[in-house]
């Protein structure tokens, strides 16, 4: 069981990184909102039944269930939405990741303001470090690649800014959600949202 835990977060990274890469693909046979509300309701289903087959917990309070919504909507609806809607205007994967990744700075960063987090020295110049090595990668790219543009870019801070707000979300009042519920609704809310924004824009193109 000590070994699982310890590979868990390795396993976490090749499994979240690779939707970078799948996005790419997906989007020669798929439009992206469309795509990804359908992977979002698919697993919204699998889950709730895997909820019900291990007789987790179903019903929330109403304080827990507007949470989850409004993770869901920032994490999968507002980060996910806008790194695979960037990556189909024509955004790299790569460097749309490592913008990205600057997440768990700004996280770190507004917790201290807005959650009462201590930041320690070690941790404070790990940021710096972290910060420095975005800089470094992306600020040569962006003059020699067409694909990123202002709106390209507008799109991946706003899925920044989406996966930000989300993990403080989480933090301030999501945790003590039931982890399998509480994901089923986000996922859901967001793949319905994404849904009736598909529809509404006759982007519904899902060739198999």
């Amino acid at each position: 069981m000590k070994r699982l835990t310890s590979a868990a977060p390795w396993f976490f990274i090749v499994i979240w990184s690779s939707g970078f890469v799948v996005a790419r693909y997906a989007f020669e046979d798929a439009d992206a909102l469309f795509f990804l509300s359908i992977r979002l309701l698919l697993a919204t289903a699998i889950l709730f039944l895997l909820t019900l087959a291990l007789r987790q917990p179903i019903r929330l309070s109403r304080r827990d269930f507007s949470a989850s919504l409004l993770i869901g909507i920032s994490l999968h609806g507002l980060y996910l939405a806008g790194v695979w809607y960037a990556i189909e205007l024509g955004a790299p994967s790569g460097l749309s990741s490592v913008i990205t990744s600057m997440q768990p700075i700004l996280v770190s960063l507004m917790a201290v303001r807005l959650l009462g987090e201590a930041l320690s020295r070690r941790q404070l110049v790990g940021l710096v470090f972290g910060l420095s090595g975005v800089i470094l990668v992306v600020l040569p790219k962006l003059s020699q690649s067409g694909g990123f543009t202002a709106e390209t870019l507008g799109f991946l801070f706003v899925a920044l800014a989406g996966s930000t707000i989300a993990t403080l979300l989480q933090k301030k009042i999501g945790h003590s959600i039931p982890l399998m519920i509480g994901t089923t609704y986000q996922f859901a809310v967001a793949g319905i949202g994404l849904l009736v924004i598909s529809i509404l824009r006759g982007s519904t193109r899902f060739e198999v």
